[in-house]
This record gives structure tokens, C-alpha cells and sequence, in this order.
């Protein structure tokens, strides 16, 4: 499969503000936020280390992901497809998508209808980034999180 698709940048605004225009745009996009790891809070809690904002997004995709576990279940052991955020030490916030080839790649060999809705889940996945490029707004400390949300509703 050809690597030329991108699946991370970084995002010019706060970690907060970056998140939730991740989680926006996924939503906009047809995915559903099956979870949510805050890593930071964790690494606090359960290790008592200062770790710097970092959260992991479950993204599922209903229709694909209901076509995969239709063609082969165990596919479940490698869904939903990840997205992280961590702050970088520029200031601004790194988003990581992952390559649904990476994940479904290893069962896709065997099966070519996993192989084309791999292909297909790729694009989708990769659309996630596309529109973050395009519409993230720029860092706006003084708007109120729920302005950004109902903007993005309204675009």
C-alpha cells in the first residue's frame, strides 16, 4: 500500500482548542468518539509523573467498521482507529492519525474485500487530516469553546 497519504500535522493553537477541533471535525466527517484517554491524567494518577497534555481519540467509522466486522470479526482487535494530540514544545499541537493500513494491512493480505475497504478506510482517515488542514482556526484564547462548536456546526 502507498504511503503517500499524510496522517499527522501540527495544529498552530493550544492543546485544548486543537482537541476540540479535532473532535469536531471528526464528527462532521461521520466518525463517532468511542474514547477518550486523557494520558496526562493517567500518568498523574497512576504513576505520579507530570507528563505533559496528551489524549488519545477512539475514532470509529459505523459504516466501515460494520462492513469489517461483517467480512472478518477479529478485525474488532484493531479498531477503532487511534488519533493523538500532545502539546509540542513550540507551542503547538501535534495530531497523529493512524494508518488504517498499519492496523487492518495484516488481515487485508488474506481477504480482498478487507483489502479494498482498508483502501477506503485510508482515505477516509486520511480526509480527517485534510480537514484539519484546511479549517483549523487560528489560536483564539478569547473565544469560548462552545463559540468554536457551534461555528463549526454552522460553516
Amino acid at each position: 500500500m502507498s504511503k503517500e497519504l499524510q496522517f499527522e500535522l501540527s495544529l498552530e493553537q493550544p492543546f485544548n482548542q486543537a482537541l476540540e477541533e479535532v473532535e469536531a471535525a471528526l464528527i462532521s466527517l461521520g466518525f463517532t468518539i468511542l474514547t477518550r484517554v486523557d494520558v496526562q491524567r493517567m500518568m498523574k494518577e497512576k504513576r505520579n509523573l507530570d507528563f505533559h497534555p496528551y489524549t488519545i481519540l477512539g475514532a470509529w467509522d459505523p459504516p466501515i467498521a460494520s462492513r469489517a466486522l461483517e467480512i472478518d470479526p477479529a478485525i474488532a482487535l484493531m479498531l477503532p482507529c487511534n488519533v493523538s494530540l500532545e502539546t509540542s514544545s513550540a507551542g503547538t499541537t501535534r495530531v497523529r492519525v493512524s494508518d488504517p493500513a498499519d492496523s487492518l494491512g495484516c488481515r487485508a493480505a488474506e481477504n480482498p474485500a478487507l483489502a479494498d475497504l482498508t483502501v477506503e478506510a485510508r482515505r477516509r482517515m486520511s480526509a480527517v487530516i485534510t480537514h484539519l488542514s484546511v479549517s483549523a482556526r487560528p489560536s483564539t484564547p478569547e473565544a469560548k469553546p462552545w463559540d468554536r462548536l457551534v461555528q463549526t456546526h454552522h460553516d
